[in-house]
């Protein structure tokens, strides 16, 4: 258990360091005063992180429930079984990645002001992340599980450890160089987890000889995902107009996000 225990530690560490290199470049250097800086890593962290955590905690499970799976087509050298699995982890994960993360970011004003009070342009602007937060944490966190599945226990802690090294140079660059604020800290936790999917993949490849089938697991989710998005925006629009009450306007839309996602997926089949 302990190259998944330190696995898991570099892997959620990045955002415990994230805080310190954040505040301090922010006041140290821009002179950005300490409420400022609180109120930014505030909507951050208790609002961005806290709504996006919970569909990538879907992957979470399932990256939980597919080692044991993995562990017996393995051990049976079931390589057609091992890839099945594979396959449908990955494309399970994205079938619920892809719209959750979509609708955050179509969303993410109403359900931040219907949630927490907070219907602020800046809160809106940072949920507008959320589909590439959600996708990449979600496929970073299940190829995990199938590298330690297949007895690669050491691969995601490398693989996470370089990320982790990457996502400490890129951060301080986009404060300093390109004064992104708190975007900065959102964008470099998007390259973490599109780092540990990408050198996972790699390594999948590598050792089961498996490649993600980018058109059914990534396209075709994107796509109804897409469509569902705009159905939802339209949906919140068009009611606002009608009643403007935002607590009513934003759960109708979702009404109306679940039925088109659901029919879109079963007409692309």
């Amino acid at each position: 258990i302990t190259p998944v225990l330190i696995s898991s530690t570099i892997y959620n560490i990045s955002n415990l360091l994230d805080n310190p290199i954040y505040g301090n470049i922010v006041t140290g250097i821009f002179d950005v005063s300490s409420k400022t800086r609180a109120e930014l890593w505030g909507v951050y962290s208790a609002k961005y992180r806290v709504l996006t955590t919970m569909p990538i905690a879907i992957a979470s499970s399932l990256s939980t429930a597919i080692v044991p799976a993995m562990v017996r087509s393995y051990i049976a050298k079931d390589k057609q079984g091992m890839e099945n699995k594979v396959s449908l982890a990955l494309k399970f994960s994205m079938l619920i990645a892809f719209p959750c993360g979509m609708g955050l970011s179509v969303l993410g004003g109403p359900i931040n002001q219907l949630l927490f009070g907070d219907g602020s342009k800046r809160t809106a602007t940072i949920m507008i992340f959320s589909l590439l937060t959600v996708v990449v944490f979600s496929l970073s966190t299940i190829s995990n599980a199938i590298l330690q599945g297949i007895d690669k226990l050491n691969i995601p802690i490398k693989n996470s450890a370089i990320s982790l090294v990457l996502h400490l140079i890129i951060l301080p660059v986009l404060l300093i160089v390109f004064r992104l604020d708190i975007y900065a800290v959102v964008i470099g936790d998007i390259t973490f987890g599109l780092t540990v999917s990408i050198l996972n993949a790699f390594s999948i490849k590598k050792h089961m000889g498996y490649s993600h089938d980018l058109r059914e697991t990534f396209l075709r989710p994107f796509i109804c995902s897409a469509a569902m998005g705009i159905m939802c925006y339209i949906a919140y629009w068009l009611t606002s107009k009608i009643i403007p009450i935002n607590a009513l306007c934003t759960l109708f839309a979702i009404m109306v996000a679940v039925i088109v996602y659901a029919v879109v997926l079963i007409i692309s089949g």
